[in-house]
């Protein structure tokens, strides 16, 4: 039996980065109240948490893009991966709510440069039919990503505050599988 493109190993790579990336605006929901709580930060600020994520995103979003047409999308897709693995699990050890908030912003600019670059290798990687399918298995790979994770930070915000953070720990080995086995379209 003939493996399904769309099934492929490097498709099924892509569809774990899509949905890994979803720890970044997911998984925050359950960790905002004791964030709130830890840093006494009022209801008019506690919203900075996801806009300075968002913010970054913008920013960064056009120029990983136009890195990525200069050097290639797997190093910028794989670097990216690994600068929100980084940033979202240094934020476990955040003092203070500035120190948050910067890593949040770094962690942003790593996420820009995960799900409009899996769009982009997607359709790099498939035509046709194929590609709608395999676009099909990418929006599933990140709707999942953007079930699970909440789920799961919310089982682990009851141990502290900040050990929700520890799960960006996943997006490392996805980002090293990428910089390793991802073929440059």
């Amino acid at each position: 039996m003939q493996e399904r493109a769309e099934l492929s190993p490097p498709a099924q790579l892509i569809y774990l980065a899509s949905g890994t990336a979803m720890l970044g605006t997911s998984a925050m929901s359950p960790v905002l109240p004791a964030i709130q709580s830890t840093f006494s930060v009022s209801d008019a600020r506690i919203g900075l948490v996801m806009s300075v994520f968002t913010l970054s995103v913008a920013v960064t979003v056009p120029v990983l893009g136009w890195l990525a047409d200069r050097i290639g999308r797997r190093p910028v897709l794989g670097g990216s991966l690994l600068l929100f693995g980084l940033a979202g699990v240094a934020t476990y050890a955040a003092v203070d709510f500035r120190s948050l908030l910067a890593l949040r912003a770094l962690q942003g600019a790593g996420f820009a440069g995960t799900l409009p670059l899996v769009v982009a290798i997607v359709s790099d990687m498939f035509d046709g039919s194929a590609e709608v399918g395999a676009q099909g298995f990418r929006v599933t790979a990140v709707n999942l990503g953007g079930f699970i994770f909440p789920v799961l930070a919310g089982l682990v915000v009851v141990v502290a505050w900040n050990t929700p953070f520890l799960l960006f720990a996943l997006a490392i080995p996805v980002a090293a599988a990428v910089l390793y086995w991802l073929p440059e379209p």
